[in-house]
């Protein structure tokens, strides 16, 4: 995962967003659930620190559309992969406004 990161900052950044976008969906499609939350924090750091923010925008944009369509099922899971993404967020709160109120976590 981390050199696959790695790999994606050396991308131009019209192809960064392709990139960070196709690992979302790889990642939720895990059948093995027990890495999601890890990944998915490395994930939303790396693209938060990455300093494109429309980058950072489309990537958190389908994260959300995934969770909002349940993509992952468990109840527990998922709300521990939104309350770490917000905590990622935080100090960048300003920049992904729109990202975090689109959620509406159940």
């Amino acid at each position: 995962m981390d050199s696959r990161l790695t790999q994606f900052t050396t991308l131009s950044q019209k192809d960064k967003a392709p990139a960070y976008l196709s690992l979302v969906s790889e990642i939720l499609a895990r059948q093995d659930q027990s890495l999601i939350a890890t990944d998915l924090h490395i994930l939303v750091d790396t693209v938060a620190q990455d300093g494109s923010i429309v980058v950072g925008r489309q990537v958190l944009s389908e994260l959300v559309r995934n969770l909002s369509t349940r993509t992952i099922s468990d109840h527990a899971l998922r709300k521990r992969v939104v309350e770490d993404t917000l905590a990622i967020l935080q100090p960048r709160i300003v920049s992904y406004e729109e990202q975090v109120r689109l959620y509406d976590y159940p």
